[in-house]
């Protein structure tokens, strides 16, 4: 199974597909980091960055496992 990824900015300022949403996305989605490991989201220790998209992102996928 392909783990589900974040859209993080990379050099020159462009949009890229990153290793794994941060900590501060996870929780600010309303997950804990096992929630997110056992719905298949990669999770990057490393990042310190909180992105609305990516938790917008997160949202909509803890609402398709819900349903």
């Amino acid at each position: 199974m392909d783990m589900i990824r974040p859209s993080v900015k990379g050099g020159k300022g462009r949009l890229r597909t990153g290793r794994g949403f941060s900590k501060g996305e996870i929780e600010k989605a309303g997950w804990t980091a096992e929630d997110a490991d056992t719905a298949g989201v990669a999770v990057d220790p490393r990042r310190k960055s909180c992105h609305d998209a990516n938790v917008e992102k997160l949202g909509e996928i803890k609402a398709a496992n819900e349903a």
